[in-house]
């Protein structure tokens, strides 16, 4: 469920829920695990660094690096990089290219 449907009072109890999924993400884990819980956002990126945005918000975001599997020289993203390190989760409003 996400948050524009909630009463007040369960919000902290869905972001508490929401914090800890989103903490499961970690690093060593493959992009395609991270797509479970997120999907990418507009702006800049590369195949070795994404801002990724919280498929339960919009505005809960992640910044993510990469080591790229496979062909290096290749600068398409592939669903077997791996994540070497991953950003405290925090809230910005969303982006668009």
């Amino acid at each position: 469920m996400t948050a524009q449907r909630m009463p007040r009072e369960n919000h902290n109890d869905w972001l508490a829920r929401s914090l800890s999924e989103i903490q499961t993400v970690k690093v060593g884990m493959k992009r395609r695990d991270l797509l479970r819980l997120f999907t990418t956002e507009g702006g800049f990126s590369s195949r070795t660094s994404r801002k990724y945005v919280y498929k339960g918000s919009p505005y809960i975001k992640v910044d993510i690096q990469f080591q790229p599997a496979g062909a290096t020289g290749n600068p398409r993203e592939n669903l077997d990089d791996e994540i070497v390190q991953i950003s405290k989760p925090y809230l910005e409003y969303s982006v668009s290219d």
